[in-house]
């Protein structure tokens, strides 16, 4: 399971770490669960800024917020970008990011990593 802290985020990434989220994609193809490395709540305790790792070829499908009473469950997609046709890809990873909204402040629930649950 990945970190998660409480707005944080300027505190602990440099400057040049801060670039823009990534938007999710929904074309990208075979999209899977990835754990996420680091959720900093945001300082209203509701926005997640959602620290993720995907390869060469992957991008952020979507993310899945479930809600109940003591957690709040995580869940990271990547698909493969549908313009890949086969061949070899370098193995590589870089970390991205995106941000999502809960419904109700995180308050005292537990944040769970959804691709964990799976």
């Amino acid at each position: 399971m990945g970190r998660v802290t409480k707005d944080q985020t300027d505190a602990l990434l440099p400057e040049g770490f801060r670039e823009d989220a990534t938007t999710p994609n929904p074309s990208m193809k075979n999209p899977r669960p990835v754990s996420w490395d680091w959720i900093d709540v945001g300082r209203d305790d509701q926005t997640l800024r959602i620290e993720f790792v995907q390869g060469i070829v992957e991008r952020l499908h979507h993310v899945e917020v479930s809600e109940g009473e003591d957690q709040v469950l995580i869940t990271v997609f990547l698909g493969v970008d549908p313009d890949v046709r086969g061949g070899a890809v370098a193995a590589v990873g870089f970390t991205s990011w995106t941000s999502v909204r809960t419904n109700r402040p995180i308050a005292s629930r537990r944040i769970i990593d959804g691709a964990e649950q799976q």
